[in-house]
């Protein structure tokens, strides 16, 4: 008798807390007049046909009177109806206001869903459609999808154990660290100072590994594959799909983190490399899941060039970007317009810099990625591209970053990068 007792309060108190949790969300839901407003705003002499206004209008009556079905039908013929428009141009000249209609509609269906089942059966897919959101859209009611992704995160279904306890062990000295001719070396400064941070390496355009900056970073103690899929496996992510990104048959695939490592970074069943060939490759993975981001910090040389501009904030002024993939990833030698710290948190990376005297002798693509090469530089085509041999000689530099490492990068340095391990970086750009 009191074990029935005690299993039906315990039944009662999950119930309580499913209706708290339901409500936390809905209670981040703007009043309709702020929800009106905001779309009069978004949608003022924009390309909106009046129709589409007139379904958002609805929508955000609906929501706000409760009506969670009709909510729900308009929010996904909405979202469906943006999403062509985010995908029928190149993505830099998509106007703003789809970003954050696509937004508002994926606020819509995720509410929606919330109170048209008890939630909890729907729980992934709220939070795919908050993801989605996040990922395509634009910041809204002060960023209320992440808001959002808090309260969910708390309450999703445990996902099963990854095999592998971490990402990379005590690595074994490399037999895969190039093809054994000697290259420069780049210059190893410990802790340097901003001014001498800025005088070695900004203002002489010269690369540099420094080390004894980022030890203290929790991520050093707490990335491995168990940690990710716990904090963000059911998070949905774009991931590059393919050996490269210049190859016929590289594309993109959104899966989520969970999927992501068993099928492209654990290895297959029986030993071997991974089911899929995949990188999570220059995604803003901590704005996305701001949990991550309070493992890290953003180095203070980040802010040397810019800090004497007015009203200079090194988080809206840096773009902090996560790769994370098995051994063998590669990123083709290419160059990037801003300087770049890349700091390297699990696994080793093989590297070759160029400086950008020999873009020539790289012979750069004639396409819209015009600033990578089209010389494969640790298996180099010398009929093809003849130059490449005496400037691989004379000026390449040649590295392997460890865990706790930071490489700057010069604006306009030639890099090639493939990963020699399981491995976690992290990129600030500036």
């Amino acid at each position: 008798m009191e074990a029935s007792s005690n299993k039906t309060r315990l039944e009662n108190l999950g119930n309580l807390e499913k209706m708290l949790t339901w409500s936390d969300c809905h209670q981040l839901v703007p009043p309709q007049k702020e929800l009106l407003a905001f779309v009069d705003r978004i949608t003022c002499n924009k390309n909106v046909t009046r129709g589409l206004i007139v379904l958002l209008q609805q929508a955000c009556t609906s929501i706000s009177c409760m009506e969670y079905e009709q909510t729900f039908n308009v929010g996904n013929e909405l979202m469906n109806f943006t999403w062509e428009m985010l995908n029928c141009g190149h993505w830099k000249d998509v106007d703003c206001c789809w970003l954050q209609i696509y937004s508002l509609a994926s606020l819509f269906k995720a509410i929606s869903l919330m109170k048209m089942t008890d939630g909890r059966s729907k729980i992934e897919e709220i939070c795919r459609v908050c993801d989605m959101g996040v990922l395509m859209g634009a910041p809204i009611f002060d960023d209320i999808l992440n808001q959002l992704l808090k309260i969910i995160q708390q309450n999703l279904p445990q996902i099963p154990n990854v095999v592998e306890e971490k990402m990379a062990g005590d690595c074994p000295p490399t037999h895969d660290a190039g093809d054994g001719e000697v290259r420069k070396s780049v210059n190893y400064l410990t802790c340097p100072s901003m001014q001498t941070f800025k005088y070695s390496c900004m203002d002489a355009v010269e690369p540099a590994v420094i080390r004894g900056c980022v030890d203290h970073w929790p991520a050093f103690k707490k990335w491995n594959l168990q940690y990710m899929n716990e904090m963000a496996g059911h998070r949905t992510v774009p991931v590059e799909v393919g050996s490269k990104y210049t190859d016929d048959d590289w594309g993109q695939k959104l899966m989520t983190i969970n999927q992501f490592i068993r099928e492209c970074v654990l290895p297959a069943p029986h030993g071997g490399k991974p089911l899929k060939q995949g990188y999570l490759a220059q995604h803003q993975l901590f704005d996305q899941i701001p949990e991550l981001r309070s493992d890290i910090d953003i180095p203070d040389y980040c802010c040397i060039t810019t800090a004497e501009e007015d009203g200079f904030d090194v988080d809206e002024n840096v773009d902090i970007n996560a790769w994370f993939g098995p051994k063998g990833t590669v990123s083709p030698c290419h160059h990037d317009p801003k300087h770049n710290l890349l700091v390297q948190v699990v696994g080793r990376k093989l590297i070759r810099l160029y400086p950008s005297s020999c873009s020539p002798s790289l012979y750069p693509r004639e396409d819209l990625i015009n600033n990578t090469s089209q010389v494969d530089v640790e298996n180099p085509d010398h009929q093809q591209f003849p130059l490449f041999h005496q400037a691989d000689q004379l000026h390449c530099k040649q590295l392997i970053l460890q865990p706790g490492e930071m490489l700057y990068i010069p604006p306009k340095y030639w890099h090639y990068i493939r990963s020699l391990d399981t491995s976690f970086s992290v990129s600030f750009w500036w």
